[in-house]
């Protein structure tokens, strides 16, 4: 059977394949982080949730759990979307000496959105604490005129 190529384990089979998928993701766009729902591969998509949902529930299996933070996995998009554009601020920052991104700036709308979206969450209690003191520390301004 091995001489024809049977598959003894499908399952790993198809893992291995979505694993070669996200390795081609990466290549392609920089990162392992796949689109929710994204149209180019709902495949691909899919199985990444899956797999951060394995992770979640303790339910991985530690040689999986290996070769995708070799991948430099993205285990949680939205904290690494947080540090993505806190970094971007950071660079504001070090351009603009100081941290006023204006609401409409056409540069980086994303990075203008962000910094609003940051006011807003801490008004409503929703900013967690690490995240204020990080804002705070390279001098975010809360209120503008």
């Amino acid at each position: 059977m091995d001489q024809i190529g049977f598959v003894w384990d499908s399952l790993d089979n198809s893992w291995d394949a979505m694993f070669r998928a996200l390795i081609a993701h990466k290549k392609k766009h920089g990162s392992s982080d796949v689109p929710t729902n994204w149209p180019k591969n709902p495949a691909l998509s899919r199985w990444v949730d899956r797999q951060r949902q394995s992770k979640k529930r303790g339910k991985i299996d530690g040689q999986r759990l290996s070769q995708l933070q070799r991948l430099d996995f993205v285990w949680d998009p939205l904290a690494a979307r947080w540090e993505e554009r806190f970094a971007e601020l950071q660079d504001y920052k070090n351009t603009h000496k100081n941290c006023a991104v204006p609401t409409s700036w056409s540069r980086n709308p994303k990075l203008a959105q962000w910094v609003v979206i940051q006011r807003v969450f801490k008004k409503k209690g929703k900013l967690n604490k690490a995240r204020i003191r990080r804002l705070n520390s390279i001098g975010f301004l809360w209120r503008v005129k």
